[in-house]
């Protein structure tokens, strides 16, 4: 498996959590 290609995935993966997270706790604090 290409380094580059699993680095590229692992980070959109976790900027996705990071938007749902933090779009959760926006919603629950208003």
């Amino acid at each position: 498996m290409d380094i580059v290609y699993l680095g590229a995935a692992a980070l959109f993966f976790l900027l996705l959590i990071g938007l749902v997270v933090g779009c959760d706790r926006l919603g629950a604090r208003s």
